[in-house]
């Protein structure tokens, strides 16, 4: 059995992010000589509505990244550095996923190599969700709230405005933003991983986009709904006992386990409410219907042996 050309299971966590304070994520255009558009500009996109602005997926991407690494290295996980050309999963040389995916670190099986495809894909983040009425996308992209505001340049000797520097940031200060993140053939400690990084957001332990040591960039980070669906074997056997299981690829168990390096005991019960079946049209799905419903779930996958067996079988191997 292969472990990616067969579809096992994956989850759409559909996410929520509001800004507490101004957010700004800049396009790379500075407006040319048009001397009416601000300097920094946020990222606008083309949609049924009109030109939006919106979080690109990238930009998600990469802050749930970093802080996906911070949280592996301080438990001590494998862990590599993508920017360091001597330290990085790319450099791992072989053919065939069954050779190179026991190779890479924990965030590259997750997020992706230049030799691995990731298990997570992040959507651009826009005003509206698409299941909104119609009516429903015109009030949410009318609830967004853009402003300008000025910015100086400071003179490090006189500790004053520098003469000529003056510009100006184009800032989101009210609204909602919706997107997904898509998990397909994965673990649950990867969900766990992801869950985590989603919280830190939350909590203001990471901010997004630019400016952050001037105030910007601080939002809070919701998953407002979540789906997981499971196919083949992991849709069978222990999952007819109990409807609710939630099983992550480790729980194939067999020589798959050794063959991919994955860590077994891949299994969650959610908490009595957090998950409800949900009519599929193939295999079996799960669901969580409100935010809190998804904080309990997740709160009891980093107490299970999902998420601490994944930390322990870590312990004593050698580091990227």
């Amino acid at each position: 059995m292969e472990l990616f050309k067969t579809l096992h299971n994956r989850a759409i966590l559909e996410i929520e992010i509001e800004p507490v304070t101004p957010l700004l994520i800049k396009t790379g255009d500075t407006g040319g000589l048009n001397v009416s558009l601000p300097d920094m500009q946020f990222v606008r996109t083309n949609t049924a509505l009109g030109p939006s602005v919106v979080i690109p997926g990238s930009s998600l991407k990469g802050v749930v990244r970093s802080q996906a690494e911070r949280l592996l290295r301080t438990d001590g996980l494998k862990c590599c550095d993508p920017l360091d050309r001597d330290n990085n999963c790319g450099r791992n040389v072989g053919s065939g996923v069954s050779v190179v995916y026991p190779t890479q670190c924990y965030a590259c099986r997750t997020f992706g190599s230049t030799k691995l495809g990731g298990r997570a894909r992040f959507t651009d983040l826009l005003p509206w969700s698409p299941g909104m009425a119609p009516e429903r996308k015109q009030e949410a992209f009318a609830a967004i709230r853009t402003e300008v505001r000025p910015g100086v340049a400071i003179d490090r000797q006189s500790q004053s405005a520098s003469g000529g520097k003056l510009y100006e940031m184009e800032i989101v200060t009210a609204g909602t933003f919706y997107g997904e993140i898509l998990l397909t053939n994965f673990q649950l400690w990867q969900l766990g991983l992801l869950g985590l990084t989603l919280r830190d957001i939350d909590e203001g332990y990471q901010q997004l986009g630019s400016g952050k040591s001037r105030g910007l960039g601080r939002v809070r980070c919701r998953v407002a709904r979540a789906v997981f669906e499971s196919f083949g074997p992991l849709a069978g056997g222990q999952a007819a006992a109990d409807p609710t299981l939630l099983r992550g690829v480790g729980d194939l168990g067999g020589e798959l386990v050794k063959r991919y390096d994955l860590t077994p005991d891949d299994r969650l019960s959610p908490p009595a409410g957090t998950a409800v079946v949900e009519p599929g049209a193939v295999g079996r799905r799960l669901k969580t219907d409100k935010p809190e419903a998804w904080n309990g779930l997740l709160e009891a996958l980093l107490k299970s042996p999902a998420w601490t067996g994944f930390i322990v079988a870590d312990k004593g191997r050698d580091r990227v």
